[in-house]
């Protein structure tokens, strides 16, 4: 869940899927995209051939959802968004709703809060365990959107010296919150 989604490609969301996949990175070289395990086929990790909707959820307020907040439309304000960003075909199955209360209608659910009404602006971002438990991987509470300023990109280095190597730029610097079950049981102890 963020509150506003960059001009994205289905190539960069695929790259940004598979790196942040704890289960795909444990041997890669994330720069190089090089198999460090020893099963390269040509140099090259295999790519995902998983739909980008069975790997990835986008928590998005529809505009109903943001007339019947609390806040209204100028609730929407927290959600900002730009057509031509947000309707690109690939990203449309990736929808979900920001609610699981039926609002507005009276019915559905316990919120004592009143929580599920706010239009959210929070970003969190979560990898659910691979296991059939309710338990995840890492969830990661952060300033980031769903951008490429954000999370950045990779680019060819520019100078003449390193033609082949690859960084990563990014044009906005965030800041997060990693958590994960060995993280909070560190803490614990």
């Amino acid at each position: 869940q963020f509150s506003s989604i960059g001009s994205l490609s289905e190539k960069w969301l695929n790259q940004f899927i598979s790196a942040l996949d704890s289960s795909s990175t444990r041997d890669v070289d994330p720069i190089s995209n090089n198999d460090t395990s020893g099963r390269k086929k040509n140099g090259k990790v295999k790519q995902h051939h998983t739909p980008l909707s069975s790997r990835m959820k986008i928590i998005w307020p529809t505009m109903d959802e943001i007339r019947r907040s609390i806040e209204g439309y100028q609730g929407g304000g927290s959600v900002p968004g730009k057509i031509k960003n947000l309707e690109k075909d690939f990203l449309l199955p990736l929808y979900h709703h920001w609610s699981s209360l039926n609002i507005g209608s009276g019915g559905g659910g316990s919120d004592p809060l009143k929580t599920a009404r706010h239009v959210p602006h929070i970003k969190t971002f979560v990898q659910p365990s691979s296991s059939a438990s309710s338990s995840i991987e890492w969830l990661v509470l952060t300033s980031h959107n769903l951008s490429t300023a954000a999370w950045g990109q990779l680019q060819q280095k520019s100078d003449s010296y390193t033609a082949n190597e690859k960084v990563l730029f990014i044009r906005s610097w965030e800041l997060g919150v990693f958590i994960s079950p060995a993280t909070l049981a560190n803490a614990m102890a």
